[in-house]
């Protein structure tokens, strides 16, 4: 935060903030800044390397991955969520259920508005037995980060 020029007489005011910034707290008040940040699941991915990924095709086995992102309008700085996914494997021969397993990934954001990570859920899949359904979503306490469409932030992807 760079200080707001004197006024007339004045002093340097350096409780105002810039765009974009959060505002300062004041010594003495209670007040505490909560961004405004759309926290989203963009996209739940498979792991792409090699040939596959150079076409953008998911290998046959590997680990699942998730990426959050931030829509805006505010940034998140040292937001603690987690991002919690759960996997149902089918049998590809009889389309009976396997497997469920989950996972919560524990993460410190610090995304700007418009940003996005990406993170290993740590959960395995292997393509050429199983057909799979993956539901993951950002867990965060909600007096942290004002989330205007919070709908976003759970995703269901299915993977054959």
């Amino acid at each position: 935060m760079t200080p707001n020029p004197p006024t007339s007489g004045g002093s340097t005011d350096l409780t105002t903030p810039l765009p974009g910034e959060p505002p300062a707290s004041v010594p003495g008040s209670q007040m505490s800044y909560r961004p405004n940040a759309d926290l989203a699941i963009a996209k739940i991915s498979g792991q792409t390397s090699g040939l596959g990924g150079l076409f953008g095709m998911i290998q046959l086995s590997g680990t699942f991955q998730v990426t959050v992102k931030n829509n805006g309008p505010d940034a998140v700085k040292n937001l603690k969520v987690d991002v919690w996914c759960g996997v149902n494997s089918m049998d590809k021969s009889t389309s009976s259920a396997v497997a469920s397993t989950q996972n919560s990934v524990p993460l410190v954001l610090n995304l700007a508005a418009g940003k996005s990570l990406t993170v290993d859920t740590g959960l395995q899949y292997d393509m050429t037995k199983y057909n799979y359904r993956v539901e993951c979503k950002i867990i965060y306490d909600p007096n942290t980060v004002e989330d205007p469409n919070s709908l976003n932030a759970h995703q269901i992807q299915a993977f054959k």
